[in-house]
């Protein structure tokens, strides 16, 4: 058996890395939840002759217990469905996605490999 043309395609491999305890910050605005003094209004601002102040953002908590009248512990999590890539000024160049979204807590590390052909 023997085969002609065979083509040799230069391969760039990257590897990007979620540490423990980083990565844990979603741009998802679905990722807080607003904090409201009343239920009439989104974003309850109050101010005065010195001061300007939001109610605070709270970080929606995804966690879920299996009994239904227990509140379950609070654990930072986030989902990472892409990741950018940046060129040594700091632009970016590209952007990766994973085929499902990795859920990531603060006790966990992941390393992404990523190969792109040249």
């Amino acid at each position: 058996l023997s085969f002609d043309g065979v083509n040799y395609v230069p391969v760039m491999t990257m590897f990007a890395h979620a540490k423990y305890e980083n990565r844990n910050w979603s741009n998802n605005p679905t990722y807080v939840t607003m904090s409201t003094a009343t239920p009439y209004c989104d974003h309850c601002v109050a101010t005065g002759s010195y001061f300007y102040q939001e109610q605070p953002n709270e970080i929606k908590n995804v966690v879920y217990s299996q009994f239904s009248d227990e509140k379950p512990k609070f654990k930072k999590t986030v989902y990472i469905s892409k990741i950018g890539l940046y060129d040594k000024d700091k632009n970016l160049i590209g952007v990766a996605k994973v085929a499902t979204p990795v859920r990531k807590t603060e006790d966990h590390q992941y390393t992404f490999k990523l190969k792109l052909d040249i």
